[in-house]
């Protein structure tokens, strides 16, 4: 199966799955829709079922468990018309507690419930996984997984701009978003920061506005403040 907004450079190699490495996903409860398990595929590919950009460690943030506040209504549903046909970047930025991170590994699963590949990863712990190549027990290469991130239909990079890099760890950073970049590869950034405070190489192609969707959550309540039972209610 070929779509142009999906770009691939590798071969796909297992036409059960697509190379998404799943077959499809259930609800760990039916009832309370708490929580994605994702049924793997016999191929193992190495995606979102491994330790990296692995998406069960944020598998409670689905669309279905997001407490949708009235400030915030407008901008969830802007990440839900995004994941029903991902096209570009999507930049959200904001204060912490917002429901950034939320929306992004909700975006993550609903593509992958859609036959498609995705990662998601914190953007300090995308360095460690690629250094960890470097003693070569990993089963892959620094370019095997440096150009499997890089490629991924859907990356969601969570807390962009908050990390310390090393000079290495930059070079990489710009290469790989630099590739998506030019790609147009689907691509959704998380960050607490403002863009002035990016690698001006980075912060430029984030300020595209012909690729780049901006939701700001400015404003909006610190969702780890509010009472748990009054996020239900206002839920329901």
């Amino acid at each position: 199966m070929t779509n142009a907004v999906w770009e691939r450079e590798e071969t796909i190699t297992c036409e059960r799955c697509q190379d998404s490495g799943v077959l499809g996903y259930r609800y760990s409860d039916d009832k309370t829709r708490k929580a994605i398990e994702y049924i793997p595929c016999d191929c193992r590919k190495p995606t979102i079922l491994q330790k990296h950009g692995d998406l069960s460690l944020v598998a409670k943030k689905t669309f279905e468990t997001f407490v949708s506040l009235p400030q915030v209504a407008p901008l969830a549903q802007a990440c839900m018309d995004y994941a029903s046909d991902p096209k570009g970047w999507l930049l959200l930025s904001g204060p912490y507690g917002c429901g950034k991170s939320h929306l992004a590994a909700a975006i993550a699963h609903a593509v992958v419930a859609s036959g498609k590949s995705a990662m998601f990863f914190v953007v300090p712990d995308l360095f460690d996984a690629l250094r960890e190549t470097f003693d070569g027990q990993q089963g892959e290469s620094f370019q095997q997984r440096f150009d499997r991130i890089r490629n991924v239909p859907l990356l969601v990079l969570d807390d962009a701009g908050t990390e310390h890099l090393t000079s290495w760890a930059k070079e990489k950073h710009f290469q790989l978003i630099n590739h998506r970049y030019n790609r147009e590869l689907p691509t959704v950034f998380t960050t607490n920061e403002d863009l002035k405070r990016f690698d001006g190489r980075i912060a430029s192609r984030l300020a595209d506005v012909a690729l780049v969707e901006h939701l700001d959550f400015t404003g909006i309540a610190d969702y780890r403040r509010l009472n748990l039972a009054k996020r239900r209610g206002k839920a329901a």
